[in-house]
């Protein structure tokens, strides 16, 4: 009897061993598998803005804080080879994410990467809430301040693989996510936008005021309007601040403005947005054979207290020459 109650309790014990073994390598599987590094650095930079954006009564914060911000990067990869465009460095690691062998699949997987890095860039720099502008700088203090907090770049095998990915997709996959509050990306990030498929009233208001004389935008299909994984360089998650004035220098000179105060009827959508100002279609037109297309997104402007402008972040072809014309840098290069 004590033979078989021995045998029995070891039995027990060994049983439990295993199952603690077996609990704690899934649990470091977890811990080294989670991304700690960029949690801690987005915890950063919203601390840094928060501080930047208070404004004591003989100091203002944005004259004597830095932000303490990456632009981080992204590759998207089908292969899980590198994406040639980026280059880690020992401060700032290529965020490399395989996607799925299945087209459809990667499609999906790569919405929600550009989904997650807008609604991360939006809440590290305060939702619009807060003013951290360096309005010290006297280049700086009566212009755009834009930052760019991702940069997302294909691997080749997805350049051939994944043709494009339409706007209109982008923002139904935009609504159908949730933050933990239950808000949809989409109404999180553009305050009063509930239906994605507004967009194409959007769309064909920006070819009805076409201020500029766009041919280009004239003779282009909403479907066309999309994200090309194979477009050189890639992809920008960008966000711009401004001070509060007329809506003309809101474009940058690189795309087409569609005003609020003009008394676009297309922008009627956004009947809960709190002090919508603007919407711009960004340019960057490129040829795709013998079809024009428009890579770039829609930026739609905020005015906060009638004091600033903010744009919550779109997805921008990285253009060195168009963005530094937008005054959008990365963060290691953007002034304090």
């Amino acid at each position: 009897m004590r033979k078989e109650k021995k045998a029995e309790i070891s039995s027990t014990m060994l049983v439990g061993i295993i199952i603690l073994v077996i609990s704690f390598v899934i649990i470091l599987f977890v811990l080294f598998s989670f991304d700690w590094d960029a949690t801690i650095n987005r915890d950063a930079c919203h601390e840094s803005v928060v501080y930047r954006s208070l404004k004591a009564k003989f100091v203002d914060a944005a004259e004597v804080l830095p932000l303490k911000c990456q632009t981080e990067k992204i590759c998207l990869s089908m292969s899980g080879d590198d994406c040639k465009e980026l280059v880690s460095t020992p401060d700032n690691q290529v965020n490399k994410i395989k996607l799925s062998n299945d087209v459809e699949s990667a499609r999906e997987e790569v919405k929600t990467e550009i989904a997650n890095a807008m609604v991360n860039c939006h809440w590290m720099l305060g939702e619009g809430k807060l003013d951290f502008m360096p309005h010290h700088n006297d280049e700086w203090g009566n212009t755009r301040y834009g930052l760019i907090c991702s940069r997302i770049v294909f691997d080749d095998k997805a350049k051939e693989e994944i043709e494009s990915i339409p706007h209109r997709e982008m923002y139904s996959h935009l609504a159908k996510r949730k933050n933990r509050d239950g808000q949809s990306y989409l109404e999180y990030l553009y305050p009063g936008w509930e239906n994605p498929s507004d967009a194409i009233k959007l769309f064909e208001e920006f070819k009805t005021e076409n201020e500029q004389g766009r041919d280009d935008l004239m003779d282009f299909a909403f479907n066309s309007w999309a994200i090309y994984p194979d477009r050189e360089r890639g992809y920008g998650i960008v966000s711009i601040m401004a001070p509060e004035g007329e809506l003309g220098p809101l474009t940058g000179g690189v795309g087409t403005a569609v005003g609020i105060a003009a008394g676009v009827t297309a922008l009627a959508f956004f009947t809960g947005g709190t002090g919508l100002v603007a919407a711009v279609l960004l340019g960057s037109g490129t040829t795709l054979g013998a079809t024009s297309a428009f890579a770039g997104g829609a930026v739609f402007w905020y005015s906060y207290n009638d004091e600033y402008f903010y744009a919550p972040p779109a997805i921008y072809p990285f253009n060195v020459s168009e963005l530094k014309e937008m005054q959008v840098y990365n963060f290691d290069i953007a002034p304090d």
